[in-house]
């Protein structure tokens, strides 16, 4: 791993919501002024002053959610031995929220990076103002190549949940999201039956190129940035 000069780096710590999936942050809110007639004015620098809107965080953009992702599940049973994705992302601003959209492209256990099945369908989800991020449940099948720990077409129902949406470069308004993480709870349905997944966690880091093996960074299982277990 090629050691870069040392960087800023900014996480994005959320609260949960109950609605779904990975706006951020914090939105401004300008608040108008009906000043009544005999009313007293209020002092510059005092205590009453309204602060400006122009001054509050605005929160992360869809530009900085947008992008690719390497994206790996990692079950409570075999946590060091993950399930990786292709991820990709897109994102917009609906009125008070952002509207996140997710699919998702099972790789190889083999080799990480080799696909084993097409793109899945896209997954919609809305994030709250604070950024906080729980999805609705949802219904997967992943397939027995990119299955580490049963060699079976595994079903599954799970839910995603994050207090970290993400990690920024640096502070600047047009940084990237470079790292989402958190927890998965659910089930697994068959071949066997496992009833209570929790425990288990995901993690996702930006590709540079989808398109690059090469340029895919190393599977992390978990928001410690823990190294999957090598190959």
């Amino acid at each position: 791993m090629q050691v870069a000069a040392p960087r800023k780096v900014l996480y994005v710590r959320c609260l949960q919501t109950s609605a779904l999936v990975l706006s951020l942050g914090l939105l401004g809110v300008g608040c108008g002024s009906d000043e009544q007639p005999g009313a007293d004015p209020v002092e510059d620098g005092g205590s009453d002053d309204l602060q400006d809107a122009s001054e509050e965080p605005e929160g992360l953009t869809p530009e900085q959610l947008r992008g690719d992702f390497l994206f790996s599940v990692s079950m409570n049973m075999a946590p060091s031995s993950p399930a990786v994705f292709l991820a990709q992302i897109e994102a917009e601003r609906v009125d008070d929220h952002l509207l996140m959209r997710v699919r998702q492209r099972p790789l190889s256990t083999a080799d990480r990076i080799t696909p084993v099945a097409d793109w899945g369908e896209w997954i919609e989800g809305q994030l709250s103002l604070d950024g906080s991020f729980q999805s609705d449940t949802i219904h997967a099948v992943i397939p027995a190549a990119a299955n580490p720990i049963i060699t079976f077409d595994t079903e599954v129902e799970i839910a995603l949940r994050s207090d970290q949406i993400g990690a920024l470069e640096s502070e600047a308004s047009d940084a990237r999201v470079e790292f989402l993480c958190g927890e998965v709870t659910g089930r697994i349905l068959s071949p066997i039956e496992v009833d209570d997944l929790s425990g288990s966690h995901f993690a996702a880091t930006r590709i540079a190129d989808i398109d690059d093996p090469a340029s895919y960074p190393a599977v992390v299982i978990n928001c410690d940035h823990e190294p999957a277990k090598a190959l």
